[in-house]
């Protein structure tokens, strides 16, 4: 973390924060951040900044995916997943204290291929609907 020199046309007591990106893809990159002095509030941008100098508010982000249509960037849903038919019962037995547990539907396991979809499916179902598991 760094302060950076400030810019002209920030309003005075306002900090500019420098920092750079330690991991991932960008790492290495600087971001520049705007701290509002009486609140610490950060911004990341300066029509971030401007927008709330001129009506005393946080920009609000748009809601993800209001009409449920898929958007751009996210995931389709599984193609090996039947949404129909899902099985009315499925049996977990412990297998190993390493391996964790296993599913059984009638009796057989359920093939590695099936575990992936069902795993893909969940995840799908959970980041379209926000839906969290409560335990």
């Amino acid at each position: 973390m760094a302060s950076v020199e400030r810019e002209d046309w920030l309003p005075p007591g306002w900090i500019v924060e420098g920092r750079v990106r330690s991991s991932g893809a960008s790492a290495g990159s600087r971001d520049k951040y705007f701290i509002e002095p009486i609140t610490g509030r950060r911004f990341r941008s300066k029509k971030e900044v401007r927008y709330y100098l001129e009506t005393g508010e946080v920009r609000k982000k748009p809601k993800k995916n209001p009409d449920n249509s898929p958007e751009k960037g996210t995931k389709s849903p599984p193609l090996n997943f039947n949404f129909e038919d899902v099985p009315d019962t499925v049996k977990w037995v412990r297998t190993g204290s390493s391996e964790g547990w296993t599913p059984f539907i009638n009796g057989q396991e359920v093939p590695e291929s099936s575990k992936r979809d069902w795993a893909a499916a969940f995840e799908f179902l959970a980041l379209k609907s926000s839906w969290r598991p409560t335990f």
